[in-house]
């Protein structure tokens, strides 16, 4: 143990990388246990060369390692170094069951890095190195998670069991494997791992909850990939199971598709393919209309032999033909129009059909009722939507929408339908009503910005709506779109947008405070900076006039006040920039102090020529600074690089040399420039990138100021020996990669 005691970081790292190798030795084990017991009692504390040695030994003696984890876990999470390394420990040592149920148990917690659910996942698949017990610990684990408060998780993870894997043979190359029997034994194996999870599958299908999952296109897929597999018979235990209990649409289209497929399978195999065939597919009209009702064209498109245009025209005719009959058979609808009206295939053709039935109002009470019971995505509501598109009189349209404006779970359907069938004009009393009553969440409203009729409004009109979403919570990304709907449309009808409108806009926006930071719609985020960019482009291009500073500081303050991680804004920038270069510098750049976030958003890269002031044209920079030489160039440099690369060339900007010429402080300001060549840049080759930039002192070695200059020479020497000490030191570091490797 004298190495351990008294050797140097490399050396720890070295032994412990080369005790790893001897891991089933005895002596090597003791060593390790040893060692572990030493010098490894908190992991929060360890040195980066502790924790390489530590990774090692969990190859010797997971067991003790996986004790050290646990104890320390919450206290290791703030290391980022150090998580990550015990995490790739974690990570490996999950494949072997005897710590698999421990590893999922940490993976899972809110400390570790990085995870998410398809991390978790991936440890569910079946491969060649999975043993009995490996089988044995997932099911438990599974059956653990679907009966407690993880059930979704437990069951994409018993759907994940379903399919093969072929990567991680590397974790047991990183980790010796300590069961060298079960790849003698993969066949039986295999076959018992199949057998575990179709079996319980076939439990689940009594559990009314589960049902429905299970029966899902994802699911339904993984299932009948055990064909090609050379698990068949787990497909027919599933499929009698399922069939028992419903008509199992998916199956029967993946069972169609795969005997019309282009795999060449067994004789003996296609003969219990067809029997699956036989057993899944439609036994009556319910079932049919299920069938073709709730299908995608792309689907079942391999029954047609015809082209797509002339499939979907044939599957519209099927709908068209299924309609009629629940149009005339009430009984007939009372079986199938809760999938119906649940299910997100456009069956718009089937409702226009329903519209004409005599029953059409009980059959729209009835839908409704189920929308009431059940969770649904208002935008995809395509029998209503169908229903309503064949009412031609006004009053049965407004009939049937007032069922849904009378009940809070109906209001998302309401918006929806109102808006898509463009029934905005004939119902503004009562829309504006459930605007006011705030009862949905306002993302609901965000296809207003297509709205003819709502588009059509006044501006008076169109900003009570507006004053009416400034008071919903997380209303700013919604009021940027329908702001931006509203003015690309009085852009396109009336040519120009007339400036009281403007004036309306900008100071409500301001006003109320709408911000441009859109973080309680994520998947948005994109879009709305789109947004803001075209309402900023129609709507501040006119003379600097009092309400457009007014937007420009509150914008200003909005991005001192929040500045969201991870939020780019530089369009937005851009945007103002160029629509009032003037009133941007005034009040981005010369009232905003060196440490605000202002500077680190315009800023916001230190690659030469990127930063937004880059992108003002010299002159004007140029000549704003003039008009306060002494403060608003150095301003200026806090916020841009006085230099710029052409050509793989840096050279001194225009500005540069002005303001050498316009300051009182000339020394102050060229050591400010100065430092500036010497700001890190993130890029691979250092050494090149330092000596490309030394031309740029010249400018100042040369200066008729014999102080500058000699300020510069000497700043220029030690930047020299920088660079070349920098250059040796990657070189010395590269070797000793090398060596050690």
């Amino acid at each position: 143990m004298s190495m351990i005691d008294n050797g140097t970081d490399r050396m720890k790292m070295s032994f412990a990388h080369r005790l790893s190798f001897l891991y089933d030795d005895k002596i090597v084990q003791e060593i390790a246990e040893q060692w572990l017991d030493d010098e490894f009692t908190d992991l929060s504390s360890l040195q980066t060369c502790q924790i390489e040695c530590f990774y090692h030994l969990a190859k010797i003696n997971p067991k003790r390692v996986m004790e050290c984890i646990k104890k320390d876990w919450k206290k290791l999470q703030g290391y980022f170094f150090y998580s990550n390394r015990i995490n790739t420990i974690i990570s490996t040592l999950a494949y072997y069951p005897d710590y698999f149920i421990e590893c999922m148990e940490l993976m899972i917690t809110k400390e570790f890095h990085t995870v998410r659910e398809a991390d978790i996942e991936k440890y569910f698949q079946h491969t060649d190195f999975m043993n009995k017990k490996c089988a044995d610990e997932r099911l438990r684990l599974i059956k653990q998670w679907i009966q407690e408060d993880k059930k979704e998780l437990g069951l994409k993870c018993l759907q994940k069991t379903l399919e093969k894997g072929y990567g991680t043979e590397l974790a047991y190359r990183e980790f010796p494997d300590f069961n060298q029997v079960q790849k003698e034994n993969a066949k039986e194996n295999e076959d018992y791992w199949f057998d575990v999870f179709s079996g319980y599958i076939e439990e689940l299908v009594i559990d009314e909850n589960i049902f429905p999952i299970l029966i899902t296109q994802d699911f339904t897929n993984k299932i009948f990939q055990l064909i090609n597999q050379g698990h068949i018979s787990n497909v027919e235990r599933i499929a009698i199971n399922i069939r028992e209990k419903a008509f199992w649409r998916e199956g029967y289209i993946e069972i169609m598709r795969k005997l019309s497929g282009k795999i060449p399978y067994p004789n003996h195999i296609l003969i219990r393919m067809q029997a699956i065939k036989e057993l899944l597919e439609p036994k009556n009209l319910e079932e049919e209309i299920l069938y073709w009702c709730l299908s995608y064209t792309h689907e079942i498109y391999f029954l047609f032999e015809y082209s797509f245009e002339e499939s979907c025209k044939m599957h519209n005719e099927k709908l068209a033909h299924y309609g009629k009959l629940l149009a005339k058979d009430f009984s007939l609808f009372q079986k199938v129009y809760k999938q119906l009206v649940l299910s997100d295939v456009d069956t718009i053709q089937l409702g226009k059909e329903l519209a004409k039935s005599s029953d059409c109002n009980l059959m729209w009470n009835l839908l409704c009722d189920v929308l009431r019971e059940n969770k649904y995505i208002p935008e995809r509501l395509y029998l209503l939507m169908g229903i309503l598109s064949e009412q031609k009189n006004m009053d049965n349209i407004k009939e049937k929408l007032g069922v849904l404006s009378q009940d809070a779970r109906l209001i998302p359907a309401y918006i929806v339908l109102v808006i898509s069938r463009d029934c905005f004009a004939n119902e503004m009393k009562r829309f504006h009503k459930v605007v006011k009553n705030r009862e949905v969440d306002i993302s609901k409203f965000y296809r207003l910005s297509v709205c003819q009729s709502f588009l059509e409004l006044s501006i008076e009109r169109f900003m009570d709506y507006m004053q009416d979403f400034a008071k919903y919570d997380n209303c700013d990304a919604i009021i940027w779109n329908l702001i931006a709907g509203k003015v690309k449309y009085e852009k396109k009808i009336k040519g120009n947008i007339d400036e009281a409108t403007k004036k309306k806009i900008l100071i409500f926006l301001s006003n109320e405070r709408i911000s441009i930071y859109n973080t309680s719609l994520n998947s948005m985020n994109e879009i709305t900076i789109s947004y803001i960019k075209t309402v900023i482009a129609l709507l501040c291009h006119d003379k600097n006039v009092q309400h457009l500073k007014m937007f420009y500081n509150w914008l200003k303050d909005d991005i001192e006040e929040k500045s969201a991680i991870g939020y780019d804004i530089d369009m937005i920038l851009d945007e103002l920039y160029k629509q009032q270069p003037i009133l941007f510098l005034d009040v981005f750049i010369e009232n905003s102090n060196k440490g605000s976030n202002i500077l680190r958003m315009i800023k916001t890269t230190n690659q030469v020529g990127t930063d937004t002031l880059s992108k003002i044209h010299s002159d004007i920079l140029i000549s704003w600074c003039n008009k306060k030489p002494d403060q608003r160039y150095y301003k200026i440099f806090d916020y841009t690089y006085g230099y710029e690369q052409i050509e793989g060339k840096y050279q001194w900007k225009k500005i540069a040399f002005t303001a050498m010429k316009q300051v009182k402080d000339r020394k102050s300001l060229a050591l400010k420039l100065i430092e500036s060549i010497s700001l890190k840049l993130i890029i691979t080759n250092w050494g090149k990138e330092r000596e490309a930039k030394e031309i740029l002192f010249d400018l100042f070695v040369k200066d008729k100021d014999k102080e500058i200059a000699e300020l510069a020479l000497r700043e220029k020497k030690e930047y020299s020996e920088i660079t070349e000490q920098l250059r040796k030191d990657e070189l010395a570091y590269q070797k000793n990669i090398q060596r050690f490797e």
